[in-house]
């Protein structure tokens, strides 16, 4: 795998996810990322591609969500149609859909469960800039589930 940044689009594994997806662009997609992290085992050691893969799938959620740190994440022709999917989302299926995007991230930054985490935590501050990035997606994801389950 190829990293060149610390955002979830930038490296190979997430980029071709997200490059199918733009193609078909869905719920089911979203899941089935989600859950390459969140049906292992928690004594697993979790690859490289589907860690990259999960944080994609949950940066597409915060796309849905509206957050900006997720707009550049698909291109504007997708994100029109994650806009009308997020439309006809009922309340607790995006609360299920975010609630499960926050689970996937705690193993991924697990540096003794996720390899993604521990290529990234290699060089200082270039793990310092993806911990910033997904403590970003982490905290946005988790302030729209509390106004979610306020509701």
């Amino acid at each position: 795998m190829s990293i060149w940044g610390a955002r979830a689009q930038e490296n190979d594994d997430a980029s071709d996810w997200l490059s199918e997806f733009e193609d078909a662009p869905d719920i089911a997609q979203i899941n089935d990322a989600l859950d390459g992290v969140l049906s292992a085992p928690p004594s697993e050691y979790l690859e490289v591609t589907e860690c990259a893969v999960a944080v994609a799938a949950a940066t597409v959620v915060a796309r849905i969500c509206g957050l900006p740190i997720a707009n550049d994440v698909v291109g504007s022709e997708t994100g029109a149609v994650l806009s009308n999917l997020a439309k006809k989302l009922a309340p607790g299926a995006r609360s299920s859909l975010i609630r499960r995007s926050l689970q996937s991230l705690v193993p991924v930054q697990d540096p003794l469960r996720s390899e993604l985490c521990e290529l990234m935590m290699e060089d200082a501050d270039f793990g310092r800039l993806w911990r910033q990035h997904m403590d970003e997606l982490k905290n946005g994801l988790e302030a729209v589930y509390q106004r979610l389950e306020l509701r």
